[in-house]
């Protein structure tokens, strides 16, 4: 069932209809809003510009731990593979 959760993030109230939990939801919000303020917290930028850089360095550390969780997986692979190949030869 999709909840509605008012959510302030530089100044701006978003109404957010989502199927995830509100305390879901708020602690991304929260996660957001600190992301915005350590960027921002030196520098005088407008909203927008932040806003981007946040989501730059959001969906960097994504993409890194996509990454590594993809490396992950083939290292596994090759593990039981190496396994497999152990019990075939014995």
């Amino acid at each position: 069932m999709k909840e509605t959760v008012s959510i302030n993030i530089l100044g701006q109230t978003i109404q957010l209809r989502s199927d995830t939990s509100t305390a879901e939801t708020l602690q991304v919000a929260e996660f957001v809003k600190k992301t915005i303020d350590d960027l921002g917290r030196d520098r005088t930028v407008d909203t927008i510009n932040l806003a981007i850089m946040a989501l730059m360095n959001v969906s960097g550390a994504y993409l890194r731990l996509q990454n590594e969780v993809a490396e992950e997986g083939r290292q596994v692979e090759e593990g039981l593979q190496r396994c497999l190949d152990r019990i075939d030869a014995a």
